[in-house]
This record gives C-alpha cells, structure tokens and sequence, in this order.
C-alpha cells in the first residue's frame, strides 16, 4: 500500500471532469483550471480528490510524498519520474521533466505508488 506524506496542497477549479483522474499528475492552463498532465511536461501537481464538474474545485499536492498511478512501465524504487500522455508516472526520459522521485520497491503498471514530489528540472 503506498503511503502518503502531505505537503502544501492547493485548490483551483477543474477544466472537465475528474472523476477518473485522482492521484494523476496535473497540471494548470492559462484560464487557472487544472487538467490532466501530457507526456514528458513538468507539472503543478498529483491530483487528491475527485472533482466531478467543470469549476468544481480539485486538490494538487505540490510536494511532500503523494499516492500517483504507475504508467505502462515497471518502475524501480529510486528512479526519477515524469508523466506518461495520461498523468500517470513512468521512468525519466532523457527529454522528460523529472516531477518526482519513486519510493516503492517496484511498480507495474496500473498500481498506486509513492512519489516525493520534486520540482521540475530536466534530465541532464
């Protein structure tokens, strides 16, 4: 089971409905409404709630240890992490953000893993 850690969580309203998309990485638009990360971008945070409508408002953790889907591939504990085209981690790419670092021992897809948020910064 993975565990959390909070760190400061922020509220704004959701540009659809998240229902689908807790514990995904988000990221914010320019209307101030947050959405689902793409692939590779550096995020504003893991999504902690559900909000069902558009305006209804959603909780991002934007650091501490937060509860993220594991993307289509295993991932070890200790590597860096970005988000995969749906919000969910996956191992760092070369050309990806680094949003977090994974806390589990090893994760397959589809699971619910612990990641310390980090800030974005790039692959060196």
């Amino acid at each position: 089971m993975a565990k959390q850690i909070p760190g400061r969580l922020y509220s704004f309203p959701a540009a659809a409905d998240h229902t689908a998309n807790q514990f995904k990485f988000m990221v914010v638009d320019s209307a101030g409404r947050i959405g689902l990360a793409g692939a590779g971008v550096a995020v504003d945070g893991v999504l902690q709630d559900k909000p069902n409508a558009v305006d209804r408002h959603g909780s991002l953790m934007v650091d501490g240890i937060s509860k993220v889907f594991a993307g289509a591939v295993a991932i070890a504990r200790g590597a860096n992490v970005s988000s995969d085209a749906t919000g969910r981690a996956i191992t760092s790419a070369t050309t990806d953000y680094i949003v977090g670092r994974a806390l589990a021992e090893s994760a397959a897809a589809g699971e619910i893993i612990p990641v310390l948020i980090t800030r974005p910064g790039r692959l060196a």
